[in-house]
């Protein structure tokens, strides 16, 4: 739903079209891998890896993977 009213908005901006390329790149990689930027489910998990963490539970705060993954050198 939000997606939907992000598009709208960027769409009707000013009266002139816009179209934001990211946004549909966005909702493309969440549908297809639960996540905005199209990691494998295995890769935003890694981090709780030997934490011996329940596999499943209630989402407190969604962060789409952006804070789970590790892109030091």
């Amino acid at each position: 739903m939000a997606l939907k009213v992000i598009a709208h908005w960027l769409l009707m901006r000013g009266n002139k079209p816009c179209i934001l390329p990211a946004l549909g790149l966005i909702s493309a990689n969440t549908a297809k891998w639960g996540n905005p930027l199209g990691l494998r489910k295995s890769d935003c998990a890694a981090w709780a890896d030997g934490l011996d963490l329940p596999n499943r539970g209630e989402t407190i705060l969604y962060t789409g993977c952006e804070y789970q993954i590790d892109l030091t050198p």
